[in-house]
């Protein structure tokens, strides 16, 4: 089956031990909260317990991770930064343990929605529907080519609204996406290369094929994305997304300006 090649880009940055320690003390800032620093006991060992949002060097809010026996995600609780909940996510799945519903409750106004998601008999994704509120809002169908998803088409209020093609090179690898509007027109486009040293390139381009900018993502010989660096057409940067791992499970991702300053990260706890 083949996996699509989303990495970090690739790009040359300097971590002083200044910036380290500066994320580090707002990262325990927040957790001096006793309803943010609340313990793990029950989620299973090794699993995701907890994530972190942080804008600016303030904690925006979390999320808390819950499991079911089989050790499938259940419920997600997202809170604000005083563990008010504002959010609630429940998670069903189907005979075959595949992903059924994404029920999401929003409670300050009440509203819900809702994502349906529907296989065939060899488990393959067929489509997607969105409701909000018990209201089919739309759509997305997936087609499948020798076990590679090659398309997929969204609709809006029963109304086809996108295609998106995907083309793939000799080696399964992502080399094209083309999205197009209801009527079959281009929108954009992206190109991806791929070169040593676990280098992905990403060229982007508009509805008039115009080179828009792109994208270099590294990543490490386990597959893991390392950097993710966006630039306009003419080679300045943007931005700088970074990972980093801890026993090969996500611990950060940090989102960078152009001059290096961190912009915001989310961080990872596990039990």
């Amino acid at each position: 089956m083949h996996r699509l090649n989303i990495r970090g880009k690739y790009g040359r940055m300097r971590t002083c031990n200044i910036l380290l320690l500066f994320l580090l003390l707002s990262l325990l800032s927040c957790e001096k909260d006793p309803l943010i620093n609340g313990n793990c006991s029950q989620t299973p060992p090794g699993m995701l317990c907890k994530t972190y949002f942080f804008e600016n060097d303030q904690c925006i809010g979390y999320i808390e991770h819950y499991y079911d026996s089989a050790y499938r995600e259940r419920n997600q609780i997202y809170r604000n930064p005083k563990g008010r909940n504002k959010m609630k996510v429940t998670f069903s799945y189907n005979a075959s343990g595949l992903l059924s519903v994404k029920h999401v409750n929003k409670e300050a106004s009440g509203n819900t929605e809702s994502t349906l998601y529907v296989y065939n008999s060899n488990s393959t994704p067929l489509r997607e529907e969105y409701y909000a509120n018990g209201t089919l809002l739309g759509k997305k169908e997936f087609f499948f080519t020798d076990s590679l998803l090659t398309g997929m088409k969204v609709y809006y209020n029963n109304e086809p609204d996108s295609i998106i093609t995907l083309e793939y090179d000799t080696d399964h690898f992502l080399w094209r996406k083309s999205i197009f509007n209801s009527d079959s027109t281009l929108m954009a486009r992206e190109i991806h290369s791929f070169y040593e040293n676990n280098i992905e390139r990403i060229d982007l381009y508009d509805a008039f094929n115009v080179f828009r900018g792109y994208q270099l993502l590294h990543s490490d010989s386990n597959g893991n994305l390392l950097t993710n660096a966006h630039y306009k057409s003419d080679q300045t940067l943007t931005e700088m997304i970074s990972y980093t791992y801890s026993a090969g499970k996500p611990e950060r991702i940090t989102f960078l300006d152009a001059l290096g300053k961190v912009k915001s990260y989310t961080a990872f706890f596990y039990n």
